[in-house]
């Protein structure tokens, strides 16, 4: 299926919406179920939460049937997290050993999946984190993209690592149908018109936002 296929936008979304759906929400989906294929009942972890990718992996993980336990060093952000559905919420600073407590959170087992969107900072504790025979997935390298890994803990415990960025034409395809029988609705952090556009980016690379930043070309 060609990426230039258009589809009508899901009745149930604004433009705005529908703008901040397809590049984070088709990454969640492809990494969610075409790559680590989650299936109703699985915990999954997942870092940084309020960046576009991990709340589309909240909210399509939820609509799954999972259960999610999210980290982030803002309460605040931790608390919008709750009210999407996150069962469990760590923020990372005052855990300080967020495998620990999310071992302690699944009674001993850990989770079934580790979503990384962060890279190298928390690619340690995927593995601390990850049940024997768990799945770790990442698309990202904010944090960094090298670091070490401890092979024994790859093959002793017969974890899967998995690599996957944005997704295909059959993906977007899924994540449409998936949200609109969902009626999922993009988290969106604020609408700017495009001469506002540096105003954005500084919100960006502050950390502040929660959800998708938004360009509004004309009105």
């Amino acid at each position: 299926m060609p990426f230039y296929t258009v589809w009508p936008k899901p009745a149930h979304l604004d433009f705005s919406e529908a703008a901040a759906l397809p590049l984070a929400y088709v990454t969640a989906w492809r990494m969610l179920f075409t790559r680590a294929k989650l299936v109703p009942g699985e915990t999954i972890l997942i870092h940084g939460i309020g960046g576009g990718v991990a709340l589309a992996a909240l909210q399509f993980a939820k609509s799954a049937a999972a259960q999610v336990i999210a980290t982030s060093s803002s309460d605040e952000k931790l608390a919008k997290a709750k009210k999407l559905g996150a069962d469990y919420t760590i923020n990372y600073k005052a855990a300080g050993d967020v495998a620990k407590t999310v071992r302690e959170i699944t009674n001993g087992r850990g989770v079934d999946i580790a979503f990384n969107t962060v890279g190298a900072n928390t690619w340690e504790v995927d593995f601390a984190a990850v049940r024997k025979g768990g799945r770790i997935v990442i698309c990202g390298i904010t944090s960094g993209a090298k670091t070490e890994t401890n092979l024994q803990n790859l093959y002793w415990r017969q974890v899967t690592v998995l690599g996957s960025t944005m997704g295909s034409g059959g993906d977007f395809l899924g994540m449409l149908k998936t949200a609109a029988a969902a009626r999922l609705k993009p988290i969106i952090d604020s609408v700017h018109p495009l001469h506002d556009i540096q105003k954005a980016m500084g919100r960006m690379e502050k950390g502040q936002q929660f959800g998708k930043i938004v360009l509004k070309i004309s009105e």
